[in-house]
């Protein structure tokens, strides 16, 4: 769950996941800022992990695996005692920028560089910025950067 919550950027499509039951699976990675998630949130599970001598633990249970089990919940414990929550939290998955530029900036790329989360794309039509918006995954924010002249744009 926290690795959809941090790194899906479409609101809707996390929603769907998270609440999707065969889409749930385990790692290690997961299990250890898990453990150090409810560490921080959670007292019973803060005072259970104070108390702990650092022997290996065993449990059962009827739907998973006995020894992955085993092996998840040791490495989340071993994980959740020595680090915090602040040294493994991540921001989160960043929001897609669309950024498009008229025709005439066809040499953009030597006076500014999209990072990541932004893309630039040239269009020489309305037609164009539908396209783009249409491919864009994800997307938060569309900066749509107008050509400046005296007479209106789609004018021929």
């Amino acid at each position: 769950m926290l690795f959809i919550y941090e790194n899906e950027t479409d609101v809707d499509k996390k929603r769907i996941l998270m609440r999707t039951p065969s889409y749930i699976f385990v790692t290690i990675p997961g299990v250890e800022r898990a453990y150090t998630f409810y560490k921080r949130h959670s007292e019973h599970l803060q005072r259970a992990l104070l108390f702990h001598d650092g022997n290996p633990i065993a449990m059962a249970a009827s739907e998973v695996d006995m020894d992955l089990l085993n092996d998840l919940a040791n490495a989340g414990i071993r994980f959740a005692r020595t680090h915090s929550w602040e040294d493994v939290a991540e921001k989160g998955a960043s929001p897609k920028v669309l950024i498009c530029l008229p025709a005439g900036f066809r040499r953009y790329d030597r006076v500014a560089t999209a990072d990541g989360n932004s893309n630039m794309v040239i269009y020489s039509s309305l037609k164009d910025i539908v396209n783009h918006v249409k491919k864009a995954a994800a997307l938060k924010t569309l900066i749509f950067v107008t050509p400046t002249s005296e007479e209106s744009y789609e004018a021929e």
